[in-house]
């Protein structure tokens, strides 16, 4: 069986975490280091890929300052983490934008309105042609993951796994065991 680059990449990650370890020793730790030297190759195209085009930066800079235009405001909080309050009882906002699980807190009732904004802002002239090179990539790097990765897997005995390596852990660097 031939790893995707998809898979590639799965190894190379798991395989990263693993170097940084005091347990890994002999041969284990051999094998884990020289297929991260075999793995380079793949993730450093993949890596390059993913690079945004010129300008993307800008564009993102513009599409975020507008969802934060849009965004509820933060409560102010005191030491206890409690919002502030002013002398009518009602909570002071700040100007920072509320963020609810790394996204932002937007009235539904603008949702539209941001939508229609941040479409504008793609198709605009300044950025149309920056979306389109940033999803031509995307489309390049989606199909090129489920290539193969074309490199060699430097296999190692299952008698040499540490212990207290977990099942996903091992699923992913299951190529790279023999037998």
């Amino acid at each position: 069986m031939s790893l995707t680059n998809q898979q590639a990449l799965a190894m190379h990650f798991t395989l990263q975490k693993l170097s940084s370890r005091d347990d890994l020793q002999g041969k284990f730790a051999y094998a884990v280091m020289r297929n991260l030297k075999n793995l380079k190759p793949v993730v450093d195209s993949l890596s390059e890929i993913r690079k945004p085009v010129e300008g993307f930066k800008e564009f993102e800079d513009e599409r975020v300052a507008l969802c934060e235009s849009y965004a509820q405001r933060a409560p102010e909080v005191d030491e206890n983490g409690m919002p502030k309050k002013d002398s009518n009882g009602e909570i002071i906002l700040s100007n920072n934008p509320a963020v609810s699980q790394g996204q932002y807190v937007i009235d539904t009732d603008k949702i539209e309105e941001l939508d229609s904004k941040i479409k504008a802002l793609k198709t605009s002239d300044k950025y149309a042609s920056v979306i389109s090179q940033m999803e031509s990539k995307e489309l390049q790097l989606k199909e090129m993951l489920n290539d193969d990765a074309q490199i060699e897997v430097f296999k190692v005995s299952p008698d040499y796994i540490p212990n207290n390596i977990s099942p996903n852990e091992l699923s992913i660097l299951d190529e790279m065991l023999q037998g």
